[in-house]
């Protein structure tokens, strides 16, 4: 029985590892091919001409999509080295958003509510880049006739007697919402969404967006939490340690 168990088990993750390797081969191959026809319009277009401009634009997008693929395989796989440092929620994400916003397309509007104080927490900037760019393109993809992306920003105490994650330590978090007005997650994908190689979209994928959100999370001794109703949208909030008042000067200090 010992050896059937252990049979079965290489079986199972042969059958992962394949899934993996299919659903990245089908991305690349996608990213590539329209990186090449985007080149060729570039390289048969006026430089100064609309198509030139557009083709540009479409494959700055498309660097971006094979960068933050290879990004989520390392996260989830625990192999990037991270570089936390103190990072103040509001103006990081305002700078994130600010870069982003141009790829949200026509139709789409995102807002940015920022918390009233300071919101000071010691994470990657890189891993805070690609939850936001996982999080705000995974609800663009969503809203096919347009809506609205809100992220916001709060603070929120994680309780010992009321605990919302029981891998996370009681204290304070900086919780970054991101809402959006789209078709929403039916019912029996919600305990799913954050799964390995699990993925609802069309044409299939990698599946790792929001396992490595949820992964990178956790790396920083945080968490992820979700809420959807069908037709009116889905709400992503991820939670984030809060630095308080006495270790802001002193990581801050530490370092300058």
């Amino acid at each position: 029985m010992t050896l059937d168990r252990e049979k079965d088990h290489h079986i199972q993750n042969l059958a992962l590892l394949g899934q993996l390797v299919g659903g990245i081969a089908h991305d690349f191959n996608n990213l590539v091919t329209a990186m090449l026809f985007n080149l060729e319009t570039a390289r048969t277009s006026p430089p100064e001409s609309v198509p030139s401009h557009r083709a540009f634009r479409n494959l700055h997008e498309l660097m971006l999509g094979a960068s933050t693929t290879a990004r989520q395989l390392l996260t989830f796989a625990r192999q990037r080295t991270q570089n936390s440092r103190p990072l103040e929620a509001n103006s990081e994400l305002q700078r994130s958003l600010g870069v982003l916003d141009r790829l949200m397309g026509d139709g789409i509007d995102l807002f940015f509510i920022g918390n009233s104080e300071p919101m000071w927490m010691l994470a990657d900037p890189t891993m805070l880049d690609q939850t936001v760019l996982n999080l705000c393109l995974n609800a663009r993809d969503a809203m096919p006739q347009g809506g609205v992306v809100t992220v916001q920003v709060m603070a929120f105490d994680h309780t010992a007697s009321a605990r919302r994650s029981p891998e996370a330590s009681p204290g304070p978090y900086v919780e970054i919402r991101f809402s959006d007005t789209g078709t929403g997650i039916a019912p029996e994908h919600l305990d799913r969404v954050f799964e390995p190689f699990f993925t609802t979209k069309a044409g299939g994928g990698t599946g790792l967006g929001l396992a490595s959100v949820s992964a990178g999370a956790r790396q920083h001794g945080g968490w992820v939490e979700v809420e959807s109703t069908m037709g009116q949208g889905t709400m992503f909030s991820v939670f984030l340690p809060r630095l308080s008042a006495m270790e802001e000067p002193t990581r801050l200090q530490g370092h300058r």
